[in-house]
């Protein structure tokens, strides 16, 4: 199979940069998602109220594709016809690009990296097709339940904090241009009361709790899950700022602020996620 560009996008495992159906322009596959909320209107009061902690719809992707009477490699096969292949390609799309069907769409950065999602078709597919069916135009929007585009690999930062309150650099979260919000962050011990602070949000989450060296505290950001161990310590944790713990991509770097008392050399952040980004 022959593709047409270095940037590919896959979906549900299929190339749609082939001979036979491609992506024409990059209208729409860059774009923020929407926001949920209104700020407040306040009767008798000029302008409105800044609500800070609005949240987000679902993502976008709109595909502008083109399909032709040819096989993957831009040929017209023995016994067959340009008229044949446009059905079999037209008939291919429309089995791919299904109503209620969550699908797994990747592409391929300049770089050579690969980001991922998972999206579903939003709204119907108008196929416009020349009189001789031998081409047709389409666009197809796709939505994505979890907001942002992700590598398809997890990055891990682990940093030993001695003292409070320690500053943890997320060198290797540089780049993302989305809030991580299913981050697993964990804490090993020896602490007391130790709080993990979003420095850029200003976002903490603390265990009102003493951690031996031998203990690790896990909150699953995505989840809203707090334990040691086995043990669920959802009780003893408390948390302020926005809804979902945040990681904010900032311009420079993100970073997470370990506090708390009783730190020793054992004492150690871990930070578990994929970086996230506003377009694939």
């Amino acid at each position: 199979m022959a593709l047409t560009t270095a940037e590919v996008f896959t979906y549900d495992g299929v190339a749609l940069n082939t001979y036979a159906y491609n992506i024409s322009t990059g209208k729409g596959r860059t774009q923020t998602p929407p926001l949920r909320g209104e700020h407040i209107e306040v009767a008798g009061r000029s302008g409105n109220v800044f609500l800070q902690n609005r949240v987000t719809g679902p993502g976008e992707v709109i595909l502008t594709m083109w399909v032709v009477g040819h096989d993957v490699d831009g040929l017209v096969p023995g016994g067959s016809s340009m008229r044949l292949e446009f059905e079999k390609n037209k008939e291919k799309l429309l089995q791919l690009f299904q109503y209620n069907k969550l699908s797994y769409l990747t592409a391929v950065q300049a770089d050579g990296t690969t980001r991922e999602c998972w999206a579903y078709v939003a709204d119907r597919l108008i196929l416009e097709t020349t009189s001789g069916r031998t081409r047709g135009e389409f666009s197809v929007a796709l939505e994505i339940p979890d907001v942002y585009w992700q590598d398809t690999s997890d990055t891990t930062v682990t940093q030993t904090v001695s003292s409070s309150p320690g500053t943890v650099n997320l060198t290797s979260f540089a780049g993302m241009t989305a809030p991580v919000e299913d981050a697993v962050i964990e804490v090993r011990g020896p602490a007391t009361n130790p709080r993990v602070t979003s420095n850029q949000s200003n976002i903490w989450t603390q265990l009102n709790r003493s951690l031996s060296a031998a203990e690790t505290w896990q909150f699953n950001c995505k989840t809203w899950t707090s334990t040691v161990g086995v043990t669920n310590v959802t009780t003893l944790t408390t948390h302020w700022g926005h809804a979902k713990f945040m990681i904010i991509p900032p311009a420079v770097l993100p970073q997470l602020v370990l506090s708390g008392t009783g730190f020793t050399s054992n004492t150690q952040l871990k930070v578990v996620a994929r970086k996230k980004y506003v377009s694939g």
